[in-house]
């Protein structure tokens, strides 16, 4: 081995035309500097400092992954750890992971993206997998459908929805008429039992024999009595009756009333008395014909522009019947004794006395007519 003696840079310590072996050892005191080191038994250069990675481990762990700290150092982290086959941390952050994640747990539901199939799932109580998709276990009154999952309603079962909820409808039901069929004692009801705080059920016949009959009022009195409200239950009398096989009414006592009205016919078979004043109906005419109505008592017939006809009606259906009639003017012509019209008087084929005709020629004139059921009778007469 050749040392330099010169100060400087010199071409090299060793001779450069043949190879040295230095054996023994060597002791330099300063530092020694060289381009390159060489390992004869590697067959190539050595790593010099500016070379390698790092140049202190600060911490080391069997299997630790390492990661740079910087200046130079490297640490082997105890939960950073590779077998060979499986990685493991506490911790991890991607932008992408490609392959299987049969392996990940833990996974929060909101930062999944994509489809999940649903044998993949762990299918809680109610849920079922269909073909690799999730959904709700079919199961009595249960239906799933395209349109989604919904309550299995029976046709005509009373059930319906409305508004998108479900509710009764009775109306949904058949009806109990349909066929000839009816109401009969073993039909059933749905009841509210408010003691026991629950719904049951009943029928008919025990509904009308254990609540209605005991809680209804039953008619009393005979045959034909008007039912009247006593202090709990009905009552009736035979002094108050309604045959409905001749539509009669019978009264045995007073009748108190603050109005009668009566449409058609008010008969008396006894004494009538009047204890006020006596109201009837009166009408003025001026038609050319005119024909008594059944509510007429009083007509006056107005011959100031026309001549008047008045028609009776039949006296075989007014038995009995009073009718007044009268002939009346304007005011131009009420100091005149004889107008320019007259009235008359007419029946459809009957008598009046002995005619079937009167003429009423002066003003003012009237003529009372009462029916004995075969024909009219002038009862009172005033002028001519």
């Amino acid at each position: 081995m050749a040392y330099n003696v010169l100060k400087g840079a010199v071409e090299g310590s060793v001779d450069q035309h043949a190879d040295q072996e230095i054996g023994g050892v060597k002791v330099f005191k300063n530092t020694i500097s060289a381009s390159v080191f060489y390992d004869t038994d590697a067959q190539s250069a050595c790593a010099t400092v500016n070379k390698v990675a790092f140049d202190e481990l600060v911490a080391s762990t069997v299997r630790g992954i390492l990661t740079y700290e910087g200046d130079r150092k490297a640490k082997a982290h105890r939960n950073l750890l590779f077998d060979g086959k499986n990685f493991r941390t506490d911790n991890a952050v991607f932008n992408t992971i490609t392959g299987s994640a049969g392996g990940l747990t833990g996974i929060p539901a909101d930062q999944i993206a994509g489809k999940i199939p649903g044998h993949s799932i762990e299918c809680g109580v109610g849920l079922e997998d269909k073909n690799g998709a999730l959904r709700v276990m079919k199961h009595d009154g249960i239906k799933v459908t395209e349109d989604g999952t919904s309550v299995d309603i029976s046709p005509n079962g009373a059930l319906s929805f409305k508004n998108g909820k479900i509710g009764v409808d009775p109306l949904s039901t058949l009806n109990v008429v349909e066929s000839g069929q009816n109401i009969s004692d073993n039909d059933t009801l749905l009841m509210y039992d408010a003691s026991r705080g629950d719904v049951r059920h009943t029928t008919f016949r025990n509904l009308y024999d254990n609540y209605v009959n005991l809680n209804v009022p039953l008619p009393a009195g005979s045959k034909n009595s008007i039912q009247l409200k006593g202090n709990k239950e009905f009552e009736g009398s035979d002094n108050l009756k309604y045959d409905t096989s001749n539509n009669t009414l019978t009264v045995v006592g007073t009748t108190k009333s603050v109005t009668v009205e009566c449409s058609k016919e008010l008969r008396s078979n006894g004494t009538t008395s009047i204890n006020g004043a006596l109201y009837k109906a009166i009408k003025t005419v001026s038609e050319r014909t005119y024909a008594i109505q059944d509510t007429d008592n009083t007509v006056l017939l107005d011959v100031s522009e026309n001549k008047v006809i008045a028609t009776l009606p039949p006296a075989n259906e007014n038995y009995g019947r009073v009718i007044t009639i009268k002939v009346i003017v304007g005011e131009d012509q009420k100091y005149r004794i004889r107008g320019t019209n007259s009235a008359k008087i007419i029946t459809d084929g009957e008598l009046i006395d002995f005619t079937q005709e009167i003429n009423l020629k002066s003003n003012y004139s009237s003529r009372t007519l009462q029916s004995d059921g075969d024909k009219w009778w002038i009862i009172n007469a005033n002028g001519s």
